[in-house]
């Protein structure tokens, strides 16, 4: 029974001096998050050295990069409707047309496949379309995408009422990646370290209960600090002072304790001297 009492004291102590640091803590606000990630913004270097360095190694190792052929065609239509690039597009994706394609470029693949490697876009919001093409090989992106500007003006038009589909620009062959883009996802990497440290140090921030100092203890539970022990490893650290040391320190004691009692003495010996 007695010690089942003493550990609900203990478990109350605890959970006392629990409440009164998170309490601390609390009134400290947003102003000693900010204390404590400054003091730990060595931390969050290296995380975002970390993050950005697996993203950099990611981009250049593991991801394929894919280029991109670009073709622009007009639509000049008596239809003043907004959905022309839309209807065009759909023409461009569509299974008949896509296997043509195929047909032409003597494509190894599924008009699906091919389907997803196709997008387009409207041009500043004009009847003026933009057709990508996405591929690992530079030059296939490009012939793809001249093969859908030479076949696309009459399925187009053959579809759009009383429409005329003008190319206005032909693909040519990209000498550099479009995509991934390694300075972007290096700065996402870096910004993903930024956050994971600091959502880290906030977490660890309020989840620690630990007493850091005397003054902590007396500030917290308002109650004065009558002893405390101290740190063996430090105190072990200092250097130990010789025998000889000892009393060569203690005879400078003497001879300065006489020369301020006899200061006349002291006097006589130095101007003998």
């Amino acid at each position: 029974m007695l010690k089942y009492i003493k550990m609900k004291k203990c478990v109350l102590l605890w959970r006392e001096r629990i409440m009164a640091m998170d309490r601390e803590k609390k009134n400290a606000g947003f102003g000693g998050v900010l204390k404590n990630l400054w003091r730990r913004l060595w931390v969050i270097l290296i995380f975002a050295a970390i993050g950005g360095a697996l993203m950099y190694i990611i981009t250049t190792q593991y991801i394929e990069p894919k280029y991109y052929g670009n073709i622009r065609l007009y639509i000049n239509s008596e239809d003043t409707s907004d959905d022309l690039v839309d209807v065009c597009g759909a023409v461009v994706q569509s299974q008949n047309v896509l296997e043509e394609i195929i047909a032409e470029s003597s494509l190894n693949c599924t008009y699906k496949q091919l389907e997803k490697m196709i997008s387009y876009d409207d041009v500043n919001s004009t009847n003026m379309i933009e057709i990508t093409v996405k591929s690992a090989d530079p030059e296939e992106a490009a012939s793809i995408a001249n093969i859908i500007a030479y076949i696309i003006p009459d399925k187009a038009e053959e579809v759009i009422y009383n429409s005329k589909v003008t190319v206005l620009q032909y693909a040519a062959v990209p000498t550099e990646p479009s995509e991934p883009s390694l300075g972007r996802n290096t700065l996402i990497g870096i910004v993903a370290g930024i956050a994971l440290a600091i959502v880290f140090i906030t977490i660890v921030y309020f989840l620690d209960d630990a007493i850091k100092d005397r003054e902590y203890l007396s500030r917290t539970f308002n109650i004065p600090v009558l002893a405390y022990i101290p740190d063996y490893a430090v105190t072990k650290a200092e250097p130990e002072k010789t025998i000889t040391e000892e009393k060569t320190e203690e005879s400078d004691e003497k001879s300065d304790e006489k020369s301020e009692d006899n200061p006349e003495e002291t006097d006589k010996k130095s101007e003998n001297n």
